[in-house]
């Protein structure tokens, strides 16, 4: 498909600096390194670019792209199953950097346990809560970028926060499992 220069006025007018920095936090939380969410986002917005006439509402741009990049990862990942993946010990990590007092206050704590109870969490439990959440997409446009009904989304976010909560239950003093209920 051969692009014109109308494709890319388009495409860079739907382009915002917010919509960029979506994709790219996005991206680095599939990827999980730097250089592969660098890669997934390039990929990903090639791929964009050489489809824009393809989508007929441009207001649905966002929520278009995300999918273009969870697309994308998912099959760089179908592609990549044969090698080995190496899982950061994220465990180890928060304990080292408690014990190094690293963590000085009680929000830093917070957002570090949290954090690490996300990663514990099954891929589709803490992506659906990333985009949610984190990424402030709408219940509409969290189903357009996994291609689930909203009523789908609603009962994945509510198992997901459930996972979580246990999570953090086993990770946390009561007292910040109460901070963090107040929040979910």
């Amino acid at each position: 498909m051969s692009l014109t220069p109308g494709d890319i006025e388009l495409f860079e007018s739907a382009l915002t600096p917010a919509i960029l920095d979506l994709a790219w936090r996005y991206s680095y939380r599939l990827s999980k390194t730097r250089e592969d969410a660098e890669d997934l986002l390039q990929d990903a917005l090639a791929h964009a670019l050489t489809r824009i006439r393809q989508l007929r509402d441009l207001t649905r741009f966002r929520s278009w792209l995300m999918s273009i990049v969870r697309t994308r990862f998912l099959m760089q990942r179908r592609r990549n199953t044969a090698e080995d993946f190496v899982i950061h010990d994220r465990e180890q990590d928060l304990s080292q950097r408690l014990a190094d007092h690293s963590l000085d206050t009680e929000s830093d704590i917070l957002v570090e346990t949290t954090r690490y109870a996300l990663q514990r969490l099954a891929d589709e439990q803490r992506e659906i809560l990333s985009l949610f959440y984190i990424d402030g997409l709408s219940l509409i446009e969290t189903g357009e970028v996994l291609s689930i009904s909203q009523s789908a989304v609603r009962s994945r976010l509510f198992r997901a926060r459930g996972a979580l909560r246990r999570e953090l239950s086993q990770l946390s003093p009561a007292g910040l499992i109460g901070l963090l209920q107040e929040g979910l």
